[in-house]
């Protein structure tokens, strides 16, 4: 059977306190095993033999002090039992180690407090030596991310850096002991290729502890270096926040964004989710916005109103929040305002009882009943008569509708969209539209950028519908040639994605060679970029200078960009449509950072 028999060891010199000590623990029945030892020599050789529990020691002993023994007392718990009463000899041994500091009293009351102490002593060294395990564990787990990632409290104060934050900045650990925080700040910052960018990132981490930040930066070494930085906060168990966790990862070889965020993530829980949605196509920051707006409401029964301009996708968002919403299961039923004649529109929305109209010869049940438990789309609502509109409103309020001819009230458990591509304001203003209906239906609105503010998505799009119609028409179009490409990102597209689709279905059908080229693009595209392509007066044929793949494609346009605005990066992000960070990354993919002067960076 398993000893279960605490091991102490007592280092005590005075023997009627000895005694004492053997008397309480036969008396309490204390289950210790316990040795005796009289003096600091003593106490070392038998520290050197064996192994204990706890150790109890008195301060003076004869041949010594007891901080004389604390080199030989490694990893366990200490209690002093002291007739010396000193308020500063007891924060020196707290400060050497010392659990407790005990008073010996002329009554020996102190050993009536001595098990519970010995007791939370041991647990205490139990716990404190699993938290050093588990921190050990944690710094080998950080030392092999090969990311630099230091921990700080509110004040900007350092609390820990791993070896790859140590190596970045140069730190030694006689620095990290040593070092004030502005020190340490001053030294980060000589690092920077933009120090007055990091001096501005560092005030807003400490202005704003609860925000997450991410930028991309480069550092000033040796060999020129982008890293990817990102803080965010650490709470407790609270979820107080009680510092900020900071990360540098070096992306200068082979960065790939979505597997950089997909690691971060791991830190801060979630740093970024990209939502799909049906045949809804778009990785651009305000396609992402807008997945993200259309995520919240999913789950809800609120009243949306889409806005956006003619061919943008408005029914397709609508259709994509009904199937993935709660009422997935039910009917979606869409109504193009703008298309029912007026002296029907009442009857198309709500239904007629027979021989309410001349021609109503049967009963016919209206788009919202027909709607029932499941989502009914309002497409261009702009266009409702002005006499429908209180109508609506009604139904909007109360749930229920009345037939044409009919008196019967017919409950309705319908979720509302709508859609426009009209400025509702100013039809207020003109009195064309309801204010009390404009608010009810705005409840959510949703805005769909029109693709000339989403040029990113384009290339995207089009390889989408490419993909389409060459399978429909089995035509053998593996893509889409530079010059083809450089015009469709160019091309402003008044009529949207349908527009962009409508010009892929075109050029698909007349294209005779294994890539999709520009001269098949429509006319009006050409119109508006006549120096994309040229044709030879011999034979009247199309000639491009090169077919270039979609990466060479990209790489051009932004070695154009920065030639155009002499090597700015926030002027030639701009004029990409694309953020600053996504232009270094892709600068550095295509090895464009080392021919550029520092004073642009």
């Amino acid at each position: 059977m398993k000893d279960t028999k605490t091991r102490v060891l007592l280092i005590e010199d005075d023997q009627i306190d000895q005694m004492a000590f053997k008397r309480f623990v036969k008396a309490e029945n204390l289950s210790y095993d316990y040795i005796i030892a009289g003096s600091v020599s003593e106490a070392k050789s038998v520290l050197d033999s064996e192994k204990f529990d706890i150790v109890i020691l008195d301060y003076l002993l004869g041949d010594g002090t007891a901080f004389d023994l604390f080199d030989s007392i490694i990893d366990t718990p200490m209690i002093f039992a002291t007739g010396v009463g000193d308020e500063e000899l007891a924060v020196k041994a707290m400060k050497g180690g010392a659990y407790d500091y005990l008073v010996k009293d002329s009554g020996r009351n102190y050993l009536k407090v001595l098990p519970v102490t010995v007791e939370n002593a041991i647990n205490h060294n139990k716990a404190k030596r699993e938290l050093e395990e588990k921190t050990r564990q944690l710094e080998s787990v950080l030392d092999s991310t090969g990311d630099a990632i230091a921990m700080f409290d509110l004040k900007g104060g350092l609390l820990f850096a791993n070896r790859w934050y140590q190596k970045m900045f140069e730190f030694t650990d006689q620095q990290l002991r040593e070092m004030s925080t502005e020190q340490m700040r001053q030294q980060m910052k000589e690092f920077f290729q933009e120090p007055d960018l990091f001096d501005a990132a560092e005030n807003s981490f400490l202005a704003n502890p609860e925000k997450v930040f991410e930028d991309v930066t480069e550092l000033k070494l040796s060999e020129r270096r982008m890293v990817y930085r990102f803080t965010a906060p650490v709470r407790d168990a609270e979820e107080n926040v009680v510092g900020r966790i900071l990360v540098y990862r070096d992306i200068s070889k082979e960065l790939e964004l979505d597997q950089m965020k997909a690691e971060v993530s791991r830190l801060r829980a979630e740093l970024e989710m990209e939502y799909a949605f049906d045949n809804l196509i778009g990785k651009s920051r305000k396609m992402r916005e807008m997945f993200a707006l259309m995520q919240q409401v999913l789950e809800s029964d609120i009243t949306v109103l889409i806005q956006g301009e003619s061919g943008t996708g408005k029914e397709l968002v609508a259709k994509a929040l009904h199937f993935n919403s709660l009422r997935k299961k039910g009917p979606f039923i869409p109504v193009n305002c703008a298309a029912i004649p007026e002296n029907l529109i009442e009857s198309e929305f709500f239904g007629h009882e027979r021989g309410a109209f001349t021609g109503a010869n049967t009963r016919r049940i209206g788009k919202f009943e027909a709607a029932n438990k499941g989502t009914i789309f309002l497409d261009e609502i702009g266009e409702m008569p002005h006499f429908l509109q209180a109508k609506l409103l009604r139904v909007l309020q109360e749930r229920e509708i009345q037939r044409v001819g009919g008196t019967a009230i017919i409950p309705v458990d319908v979720r509302i969209i709508s859609a426009t591509n009209k400025d509702l304001s100013a039809a207020m203003k003109a009195g064309e539209f309801r204010e009390d209906l404009f608010y009810r239906l705005a409840t959510f609105p949703i805005l769909i950028p029109p693709l000339k503010e989403r040029r990113d998505d384009i290339p995207l799009l089009a390889e989408h519908f490419l993909k389409k119609y060459t399978a429909r028409m089995s035509k053998p179009i593996k893509g889409i040639s530079a010059k083809a490409l450089q015009m469709l990102v160019s091309y402003d597209w008044p009529g949207n994605v349908r527009e962009l689709e409508n010009a892929i279905e075109r050029a698909t059908l007349l294209e005779a060679s294994a890539m999709l080229q520009a001269s098949n693009l429509p006319p009006q595209i050409h119109s508006a970029h006549p120096q994309i392509y040229t044709s030879t007066p011999e034979n009247d044929q199309t000639t491009f200078l090169q077919i270039l793949s979609l990466e060479d494609a990209e790489k051009q346009a932004i070695v154009q960009a920065l030639k155009a605005t002499g090597n700015n990066i926030q002027q030639s992000a701009k004029a990409l449509g694309i953020g600053r960070a996504t232009l270094y990354r892709k600068l550095d993919k295509y090895r464009l950072l080392e021919n550029r002067s520092p004073e642009n960076l």
